[in-house]
Formats: C-alpha cells, structure tokens, sequence
C-alpha cells in the first residue's frame, strides 16, 4: 500500500512524460522533493524501492535501456526535514505515556500530575488546561467547558488574565476518563479544605482555579512546560 501510495505522487509529477525522456536527475530532484516534506527516511526508501520496481519493469520491457534508480540516492535528512518530522509526532505510545506520567509525578511539581493526565486524556492545550475553574468541571456527568484560556502578561505588566479561546470552534464540552474524574475528586475535596480556612483570595477572578501554586496563585505555562520537557527528554 505505502508503495502504491508513493507511485501515485510520481506519476501525479511526472505521469504525463514518456519513461524513456525521464533522467536521473529528475528521479534525484523528485526523492529530494519529498525529503524536504514531512515523510521519514523510511518512507524514502519505500518509494525509492517502488521507482526500483517501476523501471526495472520498464527496461525489462525495452521501454528504456537500463533501470538508473540505482544512481540515485535516499538523500539525507535536512534542517528542515528533520524538523518537520519531528513536528509530525505530537502523540505518545502507549507505554510512553506511562512512563511520561510516572516521571512527572515524581518530579514533585504540585499538580503537574494532574494536568499532564489531563491534557493526555482530552488534548486540552496547557493554556486551556490551566484557565479550568470548578464552575467548568461536572464530576458526575465527567465533563468539562473549554471557555477560556490562561494568558500570562507581559513582564512589565505583570499578572495573568482569562482571554477567549483562538477560534469559536476552541469553546466545547469534553468527556474525560475515570483515571482523570478520580484526581480531580480528590483535588475537590483540596479546594473545599482550602476555601474555609481562606486560603482562597475571595477577592481573586482566580480563586476558583482547579489548578494553582502553592499560595493559591495562578501556575505558569513554562513552570509546567519545563518539567514536562525535562521529563520527556529524559
């Protein structure tokens, strides 16, 4: 499939030339081509492997006097290429996701646990993530309200403040899992606790955030970004 895949965007190239007026530099220019978009060295060679096939066809066939696919190259990977490929891999594997999680809640981070199990389980952007108030949250139905997102000012203003979602479409409702409905239960009965012995600023648009720092503040995107990337590389 991968090789009948890789055939048809050469032909849709070059289909409409004769095989024998095609030379090697065309084959060359079409494999780097494809290097400098987002497919894999693996890819590469797959469709090299059916351009091997297709002219050996042709020149077994007196349709050209030799198969040249063998003066070419899989060019190597660019910049570019190697950064469009690792664009491309915004998932985890199963059992990458496990040990994601684990090293997380062992960095220690308050809530950083909860946020990456979270965004794992509902693709919720860590903007996203990090605006959810308890008004948003229906822990019996196991349901959340995308509405907002937690934006940081700049340095000279200083604070942070609730802005819209970047498009309409950003605004939804999501389900979440029994692994996710069971931390943020317990959370809950955190947030009751800390309500009564006003550890919450009644005064503060913030004071109903599901996740904050250890004085009831707003978390920082990079705070929680650098431990996920410390963890991820790792």
């Amino acid at each position: 499939k991968v090789r009948v895949v890789s055939l048809k965007l050469f032909l849709e190239k070059h289909g409409a030339h004769f095989i024998s007026k095609l030379e090697v530099s065309d084959i060359q220019s079409f494999l780097i081509e494809r290097r400098d978009s987002d497919v894999s060295k693996h890819t590469l060679a797959n469709l090299r492997t059916a351009l091997n096939l297709l002219f050996g066809y042709a020149a077994t066939h007196g349709y050209i006097e030799e198969n040249y696919i063998s003066n070419t190259i899989i060019p190597k990977a660019n910049k570019k290429s190697q950064q469009l490929i690792a664009a491309k891999k915004k998932y985890l594997e199963k059992d990458e996701i496990k040990t994601f999680l684990t090293g997380v809640q062992s960095s220690g981070r308050r809530n950083a646990f909860q946020i990456a199990l979270l965004m794992i389980s509902t693709g919720l952007r860590v903007g996203e993530a990090l605006a959810l108030t308890w008004k948003d949250i229906d822990l019996k139905k196991q349901e959340l309200v995308v509405n907002k997102t937690l934006f940081e000012k700049s340095a000279d203003e200083g604070g942070f403040e609730f802005t819209p979602p970047k498009t309409e479409d950003s605004n939804r409702k999501i389900s979440f899992n029994n692994d996710v409905a069971a931390e943020l239960k317990k959370m809950k009965v955190q947030y009751n606790k800390e309500k009564l012995i006003g550890y919450r600023d009644d005064e503060s648009e913030f004071k109903d955030l599901v996740f904050t720092g250890r004085f009831g503040q707003p978390v920082r995107a990079v705070t929680i970004g650098a431990v996920f990337n410390q963890i991820y590389k790792a």
